[in-house]
């Protein structure tokens, strides 16, 4: 055995349970071993030791064996563990019904101390088998928290730069990368690996600019889609240059190597469409231009929105810019006079008061703020998200 393993007999038998006691301690004295006579006392003691290795006679009072089994692969923490049903010959519809419920094998009496042993060699392979598959989980686990450690300290250091330029970039960058967060996971197919590769990108999304001089860092890379100045060119390159030297952050560097690229495929560097842009690169455009107005230009919320909406296709993902006005929406940054919440779509009742249109993930617009929910209206939002799902959230007014 590779690690020490425990077990609980549960046999009424004293004489029995006695003998299978000894066999194991003889054949393997490096095993802890419980014993129970029995059902409800072995439940406690299955909850208190989390035993290994459960050998359980099928009838047992109290609990029998196949109730045991049952209630203990239904403890999520527990489900793990080898379960034994100890049956006579004559037992074999019970065989199969603790087979059914979860039982790993069965041992049949009277014993053949031949069988017997084979039997508990199979369980002890399989436990420690699983130990160790727990122990690399938990190393991954370690190695992942501390790799997540060395990319958070590597970004801190960075924006730490960046504030030594231009003081109220780490604010900015913290704005940016939470527009770009709830973004992401509102898009609704990205998984969580991608939504931090975003995050990432978002806080790091400074970088390219360190270079230019101090008369161009207040200025926008791009101004209508064009680059408002030669140097800006060089803005996503400097940025893939400097990232891509971490492997780790291969990704981060993709998607700001690409963030200046307008959606109409007349963007820097490389001129790509729509399609080509990757998806957290078009997200973080959104929100850095939006960051850049609001902060440098003074602009208020909805005057940034318009214009957005007004360049969307053009500059901007259509969809990226809906997103954006419904994370501006839920923190309350729209300067509106209506009071309003959002809701998702199993909330949706009849007689409630859209505050925003509604947009399904393709850009089509179903609703229109202001309409009044009916029943039938519920039934067509609900259809059209079986096919081309709603994007974001729904907004209500209260």
């Amino acid at each position: 055995m590779e690690q020490s393993i425990s077990i609980l007999i549960i046999i009424e038998d004293k004489t029995l349970l006695l003998y299978l006691k000894t066999f194991i301690a003889k054949n393997y004295p490096e095993c802890i071993i419980f014993t129970s006579e029995e059902g409800w006392d072995a439940w406690d003691k299955i909850i208190n030791n989390k035993p290994s290795i459960v050998i359980a006679d099928i009838n047992v009072t109290g609990l029998n064996g196949i109730q045991i089994c049952k209630k203990l692969k239904e403890v999520r923490e527990l489900r793990n563990t080898y379960f034994v049903i100890l049956t006579s010959i004559i037992e074999k519809s019970q065989r199969n019904l603790a087979l059914q419920e979860g039982a790993d094998d069965f041992i049949i009496k009277p014993f053949v101390e031949e069988e017997l042993k084979t039997k508990l060699n199979s369980g002890f392979r399989i436990c420690n088998l699983q130990h160790r598959l727990k122990d690399e989980s938990s190393l991954l686990t370690d190695l992942a928290e501390q790799l997540l450690l060395d990319i958070n300290d590597m970004v801190t250091i960075s924006m730490k730069f960046c504030q030594s330029r231009i003081p109220s970039s780490v604010d900015m960058l913290r704005n940016v990368a939470d527009a770009s967060k709830w973004i992401a996971a509102n898009f609704g197919d990205l998984e969580e690996d991608e939504i931090h590769d975003i995050e990432i990108a978002a806080l790091l999304s400074y970088t390219g600019k360190m270079f230019l001089p101090d008369n161009l860092l207040k200025t926008q890379v791009l101004i209508d889609g064009i680059p408002s100045n030669n140097l800006m060119y060089q803005v996503p390159v400097f940025a893939h240059e400097i990232l891509s030297g971490a492997r780790i952050l291969n990704q981060v560097a993709k998607i700001l190597y690409h963030v200046y690229e307008n959606f109409d495929g007349t963007g820097i560097p490389e001129h790509i469409k729509s399609w080509q842009i990757p998806l957290g690169s078009r997200i973080i455009r959104v929100a850095v231009d939006y960051e850049e107005l609001r902060t440098f230009k003074k602009l208020p919320p909805r005057t940034i929105i318009e214009k957005f909406q007004l360049e969307s296709k053009k500059l901007y993902d259509h969809r990226a810019v809906i997103l954006m006005e419904q994370f501006l929406a839920s923190r309350g940054s729209m300067d509106s006079s209506i009071k309003e919440r959002s809701i998702t779509l199993d909330e949706m009742l009849s007689g409630m008061l859209l505050s925003r249109d509604l947009y399904t993930n393709s850009g089509v617009k179903i609703v229109s703020s202001g309409m009044v929910l009916n029943q039938s209206m519920i039934d067509k939002i609900i259809a059209h998200n079986t096919s081309d799902p709603i994007l974001g959230v729904i907004f209500i007014q209260e």
